[in-house]
């Protein structure tokens, strides 16, 4: 029988284990968060995301544990890590729609006993187009952050001043063109769905914009050679809008626009022969060019044909002598040629040669007797060269230079004496002086 001095030392070593656990449970895993080397104990790893507008970004930490980027603002993968385990941030994936290229600061290190969130994703907000006016004087560039640059050319060495503080053009703008008169600029923003005009004051410098509305994700604008029409190809929903030029710039959508197109319409130019004009249309995700003639007193499109191309047709060109059409495709890598008829504005005679990677963009000159091609590549920052065979159109690479970071889009003066590239993920534009001579740029 137990005495009742052993019962209450009994229910006294009970009462301290109770205790004993209670501190343990509470006291044990705060001293292991104090503990920067305690082992088994996970901190999340993290950042910041800017200048994001596209869509389909992913995120990976040492190559696995996939995050889905939709906004700018903080991130936090799913997976967290322990003390002194190293980590690797990269890109998996880069946005789309448009397309961006982000990059990657504070990426890699060692964790140290806390969570990381210094990691940034920086997404470029550089210019995606550029253009020249028909004097030769001025230069305007379309950028990513909404807004259309304004550049003059030194008719000597052509290198470019910039006019002043962008103009507003929206959200995102891809493309921007000039009225053959010079008088008025157009810009397609893609993520406002809209395009805006611009007055070219005598200095070069653009007046404040007015917005008319467009199709879904406009992507390229061009204005015909009589200056009464602008053309603008929408990728959301596989159409083209049509609008007719006000004596202001204004524009006006024609009643029957807009115009069906093939699937994802990136591109858009407008070529007159004799006494007709006819528009072609690189369909991006239909890998095909769209062929139609404009009447040339309503401005409406008449589909004709549509021919096969490589795969991702992302610009669309017409050499001077407007016999042969150039397309860049982009994940093909090459350059389709055309031959056009005539008559009718049709298009024949395929043939293909090798270009850079991704090729994005794609304008000819014609120097003297003359015609060169250049061909801006995006995967690799190069411009490549190439004499056209006036008989059948076909290209010959004799040189290429390296440009700024992910070239998007090439212009050539009227003079057919400077060049201009676009460079996307570089934030500026190249200028270059093409020798009379070789063609060469330089």
């Amino acid at each position: 029988m137990l005495t009742p001095s052993i019962k209450k030392k009994r229910k006294l070593r009970g009462l301290l284990r109770m205790l004993a656990n209670t501190v343990v449970a509470v006291v044990l895993p705060a001293v292991l968060a104090s503990c920067s080397d305690s082992p088994g104990y996970s901190y999340t790893i993290g950042g910041t995301v800017s200048g994001l507008v596209g869509s389909g970004m992913v995120l990976q930490n040492n190559g696995g544990d996939d995050l889905n980027i939709s906004s700018n603002g903080s991130f936090s993968f799913k997976h967290s890590l322990t003390s002194k385990t190293t980590y690797s941030i990269t890109v998996k994936t880069q946005p789309s729609n448009p397309s961006q290229t982000c990059t990657v600061d504070n990426g890699s290190g060692t964790m140290n006993g806390a969570p990381v969130d210094t990691v940034a994703v920086n997404c470029v907000t550089g210019p995606t187009s550029v253009t020249v006016d028909p004097s030769g004087k001025f230069v305007y560039a379309a950028n990513t952050n909404g807004t259309v640059s304004a550049y003059i050319i030194d008719q000597i060495t052509g290198a470019l001043t910039d006019l002043g503080a962008p103009v507003s053009a929206g959200e995102y703008p891809t493309s921007v063109t000039v009225d053959p008169s010079g008088k008025y600029a157009y810009a397609a923003d893609t993520i406002g769905g809209a395009i805006f005009s611009y007055a070219i004051e005598a200095t070069g410098a653009l007046g404040v914009g007015t917005s008319f509305p467009a199709g879904n994700y406009p992507a390229s604008v061009t204005v015909n050679k009589s200056g009464r029409f602008v053309y603008v190809t929408n990728m959301g929903d596989n159409t083209i809008s049509a609008y007719t030029i006000q004596g202001n710039g204004t524009l006006i959508e024609l009643a029957n626009s807009p115009f069906t197109a093939g699937l994802g319409p990136a591109s858009v130019i407008t070529v007159q022969i004799s006494d007709k004009e006819f528009a072609y249309v690189a369909n991006m995700s239909a890998h095909t060019i769209s062929v139609y003639t404009i009447d040339q007193n309503t401005g409406t499109l008449s589909a004709g044909t549509e021919v096969p191309v490589g795969f991702f047709p992302s610009s669309v060109s017409v050499d001077p002598s407007r016999k042969f059409v150039y397309v860049a495709n982009e994940s093909s890598n090459n350059i389709s040629i055309y031959t056009i008829n005539q008559t009718t504005g049709a298009l024949a005679s395929e043939k293909v040669v090798v270009a850079g990677n991704f090729p994005t963009s794609v304008v000819t000159v014609l120097i003297g007797s003359s015609e060169f091609a250049y061909v801006t590549n995006s995967g690799d920052s190069t411009i490549w060269f190439y004499s056209i065979n006036l008989s059948d159109g076909n290209l010959t690479k004799f040189g290429q230079v390296t440009t700024g970071v992910y070239p998007s889009s090439i212009t050539v003066d009227s003079s057919g004496r400077f060049a201009y590239v676009a460079n996307m993920a570089g934030g500026n534009v190249s200028a270059y002086k093409i020798n009379q001579t070789t063609g060469a740029l330089e």
